[in-house]
């Protein structure tokens, strides 16, 4: 991996250890990605994430879930799902992160 994209990933993982780290114990916070906007019924506007997402992940895509929280000392983990439409009844997790 390159040193400018170790960088670009490293900014977002910062942001949302600065969220955990604000949290209450025994608490966790959700984002879901935007919905697509239909304009008209064939005609949709451009796709805008959701910004408290995008800054916390980046991910410009629909159909996200990103579940961050602190349970007692230990942080629970940072999962982001897709879609369940897309991957079946649980969702399919993207990223386990350790930041």
């Amino acid at each position: 991996m390159s040193v400018v994209m170790e960088n670009f990933i490293s900014h977002y993982i910062t942001r949302r250890r600065l969220l955990i780290d604000s949290l209450d114990e025994q608490s966790f916070v959700i984002f879901r990605s935007a919905q697509p906007s239909v304009r008209s019924r064939d005609v949709c506007y451009p796709f805008v994430q959701e910004k408290n997402l995008f800054y916390l992940t980046g991910i410009e895509e629909e159909g996200i879930v990103l579940i961050l929280g602190k349970a007692g000392k230990a942080e629970m983990a940072k999962k982001t799902f897709t879609d369940r439409s897309r991957w079946g009844k649980a969702g399919k997790a993207v990223a386990d992160e350790s930041g």
